[in-house]
């Protein structure tokens, strides 16, 4: 039997869904398991999920940008995590996902 048009809709939807969120957690891992942080990476994250980059989390988070990890002080690094979570928690996303994003990710 073949779906009809509203439920392929609701499914590709789904799909689209779950393929966004997919993309925004392997990009916010791969950048903060790399030397540096790169707020780029984190604005295009909010363009797929529907947060907006702005406010002073994401201010802070920029001035961040393209510093090296090694040359931030601990309380930085420890704190970059928090402010992505206050960024993208703009947004109404499961908990677990965005626990997700930072599981393995140096603090």
């Amino acid at each position: 039997m073949l779906l009809n048009s509203s439920a392929t809709h609701s499914l590709q939807a789904s799909q689209n869904t779950d393929l966004k969120m997919s993309i925004a957690l392997t990009a916010v891992r791969t950048m903060l398991k790399s030397d540096r942080f790169d707020v780029c990476t984190v604005r295009s994250v909010c363009e797929i999920i529907g947060a907006n980059a702005s406010g002073t989390a994401f201010e802070m988070l920029r001035a961040l940008h393209c510093l090296r990890y090694s040359e931030m002080p601990r309380d930085v690094q420890a704190g970059i995590p928090d402010l992505m979570r206050e960024v993208f928690s703009q947004v109404k996303i499961d908990d677990d996902a965005i626990q997700g994003i930072f599981k393995g990710v140096r603090a």
